[in-house]
Order: structure tokens, then C-alpha cells, then sequence
């Protein structure tokens, strides 16, 4: 589940006596977390192993109630011209509610471990995927049905379905299912720019549910500066409307660009904001990271 940049493989960085497969964490840096309910979030970046300017990526989990969640994320690159993000969920079943997908000739890869490709041009704003989880291990309950929801948030050139192939278990004590052949579900978006020094933000959203959603609706905005220009897409602010009796707003700022954001009558440097609104009037509840200040209509919220 990560970017890919014009179709290339990451690079290799060895160490004596390990193996390149493994890609032995060499670089790396995590530079913004926070872990106060209901949100947490974490934010990353290696570009090394891409080979480009800019490889990072920030994944929230937010907590709907005490069993039900859903995570925000966004992954923010530069370098190269096409670029495409994976995502897989393992066992499970796919059905993909939007764009008009078609089998085509182009596999994206001759190397890829994948068959059965479709593709869709220019798919519509907000277009989501389901995937129903095969309980090839006997974990859940009887007759539970469990689905993951990708929500995609994205202005995409083209999106892609395939399976990719797996193995159910590289253990070799059990002969039965040793080296036994899968073949998983996955969804491929692709952007494409217009120079070698291209840069894009994948912004999406999953949420585990067992039929109906809790997420109702997802508007993103522009964000905007504290003189009212629009910033780039690779700034993200999100309403997401629930069934819980809130409404969620996240803002997430770009961290190479300079002063505030504003969106949804939020203001703040912060690289992570979240705002819970409820539909009793309760008092919001506001965090933040890697910022000083969250202003949301009245109310001033200030943090290190």
C-alpha cells in the first residue's frame, strides 16, 4: 500500500548480510505525532527510497466510538511524473462504486505478480471501494460480514483494478497450506503531471464497517491563506459527516507551506487539526500537532 513513482521499483539500500527485500530501514524520519482520543496520528518521510524530493505520509486513526473507527490518508510526494498509489486488503472480495472500469491490455508492469486488469479514465470526484474480508483464518464471529471502505479524495487521471498474487503461508511445517496460491483484490490510482518534477497528494479515507457505514458524507474544501489564495491540493481539509452524532473536520497542512490555513472557519499552522463538532452543541473538542494555534469560531485553542 504505498506510492509508486513512474512505475519504477524502490531503490535498494543493502546492509552486510541482510537481504535488499526486506529494505532494512536505513533512511527515514518521523517528524509529527499525536495521541489524544479521539484522534492520533503519525507523519512520516523517506524519499530515499523513492528517489525523489518528497515521500511522506500522515495516517490518523480516529475513533468513532469505543469499537468503531476510521483512518485519514494522505500521501504527499514530488519527483518524477506519473505517479500511482496501491491498495490492497488481503483476502477479501471487491466491489468498486463510481468510475466505469474496463479490462485493458495495460498490466503497468511486465515484472508485477498481477493479473485481470481494468481501468477507468478520469474517474468522478469521491468514487469508493469496498472490499468484503474472507475469513480464511476462522476469526470472526459466525456469519459476520466485515468490509473495509476506501473512500478516494482525489482528482485522479485514471484508476485501476487487478489482483495481485500472495501466498496464504510460507510455513513450511504445515504442509496443507504451505505455498498455497491467493490472488487479493487491489486498487491503483494514478496521477499524472506535466514535468519530471511533479507533485501530488493521494488523500483518502477506510473505515472498517459490517454493512452500513458510519461515515455518511466527505466534502473536501479548498484551504486558503490568511489573504484569502487558494493554497495548493497539497494542503487537505476534509468534512466528514457521521452517523454518530458528529461531524469531523480535519485540516492538514502542507509542511512546506509558510503561515496558516484556513478552511470550514478553522484557522491554524498546525500540520494536524482536528476539530469534532456535535450535532447537540456540546462543547468541540480541538487537537492539534506540530503547530501553536486551532481558532474555530470563537473559541481559541493554543498548544507547542
Amino acid at each position: 500500500n504505498l506510492a509508486v513513482i513512474d512505475r519504477k521499483e524502490h531503490n535498494r539500500h543493502e546492509q552486510p548480510g541482510k537481504t535488499p527485500f526486506l529494505r532494512y530501514p536505513l533512511f527515514g524520519e518521523t517528524f509529527m505525532w499525536l495521541t489524544e482520543s479521539p484522534s492520533k496520528a503519525v507523519y512520516a518521510k523517506a524519499p530515499e527510497y523513492a528517489g525523489t524530493k518528497r515521500y511522506e505520509r500522515l495516517i490518523a486513526l480516529i475513533d468513532l466510538n469505543d469499537e468503531d473507527c476510521y483512518f485519514l490518508d494522505i500521501f504527499r510526494t514530488q519527483g518524477g511524473k506519473e505517479h500511482t498509489k496501491f491498495i490492497r486488503n488481503g483476502f477479501s472480495e471487491l466491489t468498486v462504486k463510481g468510475p466505469g472500469l474496463l479490462h485493458t491490455e495495460d498490466i503497468y508492469h511486465p515484472d508485477a505478480l498481477m493479473r485481470n486488469y481494468k481501468k477507468a479514465v478520469n474517474p468522478i470526484f469521491g468514487w469508493h471501494a469496498d472490499f468484503l474480508c474472507k475469513d480464511l483464518y476462522e476469526v470472526l464471529e459466525p456469519d459476520m460480514k466485515l468490509y473495509l471502505r476506501y473512500t478516494s479524495l482525489n482528482t485522479a487521471n485514471a484508476i485501476y483494478t487487478a489482483e495481485s498474487k500472495v501466498c496464504k503461508s510460507w510455513e513450511t511445517g504445515i504442509p496443507e497450506i504451505a505455498g498455497q496460491e491467493h490472488w487479493i483484490p487491489t486498487v491503483m490510482e494514478m496521477k499524472i503531471g506535466e514535468d519530471d518534477d511533479f507533485q501530488s497528494a493521494f488523500v483518502s479515507t477506510y473505515e472498517p464497517h459490517t454493512g452500513t457505514p458510519s461515515i455518511t458524507e466527505i466534502t473536501r474544501s479548498p484551504a486558503f491563506d490568511d489573504e484569502s489564495n487558494i493554497l495548493s491540493d497539497m494542503n487537505v481539509a476534509l468534512k466528514i459527516k457521521t452517523d454518530q452524532g458528529f461531524t469531523d473536520y480535519i485540516l492538514a497542512k502542507d509542511p512546506e507551506q509558510d503561515g496558516n490555513m484556513n478552511a470550514f472557519s478553522i484557522r491554524t499552522d498546525a500540520l494536524f487539526c482536528f476539530v469534532r463538532v456535535y450535532d447537540d452543541n456540546k462543547e468541540p473538542v480541538i487537537k492539534g500537532s506540530k503547530g501553536s494555534i486551532i481558532t474555530f469560531k470563537n473559541m481559541i485553542y493554543r498548544f507547542e
